[in-house]
């Protein structure tokens, strides 16, 4: 299991946002994403990375890692990036 998927598993053990801010959806989420990694793409390993330097200055998110590992379980739709079983 790679760094970066033993930090994931250890700050989230759900799969996405159990809910998402008002006004949100999956289109808001993907333009988000691209945004916060200037627009490396979610499926590159280098995404999850970039998304965690990026939200930790970020007032208010108390854990990027899980916050980032949330954003990128719903955007794909699965956890299987993870390299979970």
């Amino acid at each position: 299991m790679s760094k970066t998927n033993n930090i994931i598993n250890n700050y989230l053990k759900e799969i996405g946002f159990s809910s998402l801010p008002k006004g949100w959806d999956k289109k808001s989420l993907k333009k988000f994403s691209k945004t916060i990694s200037k627009n490396v793409d979610i499926k590159d390993e280098k995404w999850f990375d970039k998304c965690v330097n990026k939200v930790k200055k970020i007032k208010g998110i108390e854990n990027p890692e899980g916050f980032c590992a949330a954003l990128k379980d719903d955007i794909l739709g699965n956890t299987k990036w993870r390299g979970e079983d």
